[in-house]
């Protein structure tokens, strides 16, 4: 029987680590798109009070691939983007029916000095949160676990 995790926030590290990792191999068909918008060489620094790892620190190598930065203790992004919890971070990817514009307006989250570099993702985000859907199945089969989805 596989150990359900209902909160995000309760998502041990090293699943977390392994789902983001996978996620990144599986937006690779759409790469040509962040290179496209603009975003090689861009950091950013996700954080939530809750949020498992601590911090995201991540950047966009020349071929468009994510580059996640595990060790830095620091807020190493250029972009800031802070969730009031991780809840609301993980939801954005994980629930194709999750309003990030709405969410943006309630200040749910915040994105800091500037909106410019996270804004340029926006139209890819129906491609992300597809290949974030697949990294949860792919992590649960991993560590036989059930992580959270959403209707």
């Amino acid at each position: 029987m596989k150990k359900k995790i209902s909160n995000p926030a309760d998502i041990p590290p090293e699943v977390l680590r392994y789902l983001l990792e996978r996620w990144s191999i599986h937006m690779k068909p759409i790469r040509h798109m962040f290179i496209e918008a603009g975003l090689v060489g861009k950091t950013f620094t996700e954080k939530a009070p809750d949020m498992p790892v601590g911090k995201l620190n991540y950047s966009f190598s020349s071929d468009g691939k994510w580059k996640f930065d595990w060790k830095s203790k620091e807020d190493t992004g250029e972009t800031i983007i802070n969730y009031v919890d991780f809840e609301n971070g993980y939801r954005a990817l994980a629930d194709e029916k999750y309003d990030y514009m709405k969410a943006y307006e309630k200040e749910v989250f915040t994105l800091a000095p500037s909106a410019d570099d996270a804004l340029k993702m926006a139209p890819m985000m129906p491609d992300m949160i597809k290949a974030f859907i697949k990294a949860i199945g792919d992590a649960e089969k991993k560590f036989g676990v059930e992580l959270p989805k959403y209707p």
